[in-house]
């Protein structure tokens, strides 16, 4: 089984978890990534997320999930697959820049694609909105390269089995 960026989804993982160990057959394989610290692996993420507590409200109704960098953590990823019973338990980094043009594709993606961020961003007042598209661009600068603008959106890669 492979979920890409689906952990972040599931307000009680570990429930997820006990269901996918329950039906895998034994030796199968559960894969699933999740984003990176946004502090430096996933900064763009980061800085999209500061600029909402900054100048907006967080709180916008969306249905609980967990935290969501939670499993970017590899010690809480290793402790969690683990308790749950899982085995042969693989953690690895896996480090993008992402190459952008202009300010705005970052917000842009993550309101138009992104799932919680999407709707965390269509949520705000225009007003909000405003400021958060410029604290954005405002961050985005550090990372310009004479007009590439090379953010860091980095995953995390956790797989591991059922027992045999």
């Amino acid at each position: 089984m492979v979920t890409n960026f689906g952990m972040l989804h599931f307000s009680r993982p570990e429930v997820v978890l006990a269901e996918v160990l329950r039906v895998l057959r034994p030796g199968g394989s559960l894969a699933f990534t999740v984003w990176g610290d946004p502090q430096e692996a996933a900064a763009g993420l980061g800085i999209l997320l500061r600029a909402v507590e900054t100048h907006g409200i967080m709180d916008v109704g969306l249905p609980t999930g967990p935290p969501l960098f939670r499993f970017s953590d590899h010690d809480e990823t290793r402790k969690t697959l683990l308790d749950a019973g899982f085995a042969d338990l693989e953690i690895t980094d896996l480090p993008h820049l992402w190459e952008i043009s202009s300010y705005d594709v970052l917000f842009d993606s993550l309101r138009d694609a992104g799932v919680r961020a999407g709707e965390l961003l269509r949520s705000q007042n225009q007003e909000a909105l405003e400021r958060i598209v410029g604290f954005v661009r405002d961050e985005l600068k550090s990372y310009d390269r004479e007009g590439i603008i090379g953010v860091p959106m980095g995953a995390v890669l956790a797989s591991v089995k059922k027992p045999t």
